[in-house]
């Protein structure tokens, strides 16, 4: 699925295509930046559109080749995933813990009641969420939690900000809990291990 082995690493998707030089039309979500002007202050910001694009047939055979491999180290992931998450909660003892974090960016925070002159301007204040649930051993329901930032930042200090109340949380409510094993990309990042593991007293 890495496309690593020497056998299959260069296999394709097969697209009988005897006109790949003609022209073709196709839309497809590109990330571009933005300058906007924000309380007097500018800045630069990324959206995504769906943008019409040109091209010949070969361009669109050549994307859509990159994207089923892109495709399929994602599926394989999240199958990989899914299997060492029901692994884990099936093997835990009562001394360990599962938490599954990742981050809701760019939310938009809205008034109940609001005047016009907000409903028309773009006034309204993003928000970060660190969403995640948490599954302790031999404890059947999960816990669901949510911390909310202004920042945008997802760097290490920002992750360990979000991670905090969880850790106390757990410290508190769990005290027989000293190994935290953590399910997220931005974490895996953060510690470079595969089974991410925190022990605290």
């Amino acid at each position: 699925m890495y496309g690593e082995c020497v056998d299959c690493k260069d296999k394709t998707v097969h697209i009988n295509a005897s006109m790949s030089s003609s022209c073709a039309s196709f839309t497809q979500r590109i990330t571009e930046e933005k300058d906007i002007d924000k309380k007097g202050d500018k800045a630069t910001v990324k959206v995504t559109i769906k943008k019409s694009v040109q091209g010949t047939q070969g361009d669109l055979i050549e994307l859509f080749q990159s994207y089923v491999k892109r495709f399929k180290m994602h599926h394989f992931n999240i199958k990989q995933q899914y299997a060492f998450c029901c692994e884990l909660k099936k093997k835990m003892s009562g001394e360990e813990a599962l938490v599954h974090v990742d981050f809701l960016e760019n939310c938009s925070c809205k008034y109940s009641s609001q005047v016009q002159a907000v409903h028309f301007r773009a006034s309204h204040q993003p928000a970060t969420l660190h969403t995640g649930v948490s599954y302790v051993g031999r404890h059947p329901e999960p816990v669901c939690f949510s911390t909310i930032s202004a920042s945008k930042h997802k760097g290490h200090s920002a992750i360990w900000q979000h991670l905090n109340p969880v850790v106390d949380y757990f410290q508190a409510q769990h005290p027989l809990v000293s190994v935290l094993h953590f399910l997220s990309v931005r974490v895996k990042k953060l510690i470079n291990t595969d089974q991410c593991k925190i022990r605290y007293k």
